[in-house]
């Protein structure tokens, strides 16, 4: 719902409904960003592991094995589900539990990378 909310204030004046609730105001646009973005966006192949954050149960449409990342990710996905909707993933409380997985998967990531990094100078 906040999400509609926001898609509706969106459409209204845009001065009007950033001051009435910019967070919904705020909430709709980056909504509508997302989908355009995922409409627009070529996949190819990627080298590495991909990190697939997901909600515990996804839109019909989307719930489909071709979309998956498996197919790209030639190192493998790690998968981590959200106890969420998918329109609940951008909303409070649920993405302050995203942000706090996102920024631990991002931490492990660079910390692993200075790992090999290390390990690499030290063999040559």
């Amino acid at each position: 719902l906040p999400v509609w909310g926001g898609l509706l204030l969106k459409g209204f004046d845009r001065r009007r409904s950033r001051r009435a609730a910019p967070s919904l105001s705020l909430l709709g646009r980056v909504w509508e960003t997302n989908h355009r973005a995922a409409h627009k966006y070529i996949a190819k192949p990627y080298p590495g592991v991909v990190t697939d954050f997901r909600p515990s149960s996804q839109y019909w449409v989307l719930d489909k094995p071709e979309l998956k990342w498996g197919q790209l990710a030639k190192g493998g996905v790690r998968v981590v589900t959200l106890p969420v909707f998918p329109g609940a993933m951008l909303v409070d409380p649920f993405v302050q539990h995203l942000a706090e997985l996102l920024t631990n998967s991002i931490d492990e990531t660079l910390f692993k990378a200075e790992w090999q990094a290390e390990e690499v100078t030290h063999q040559g």
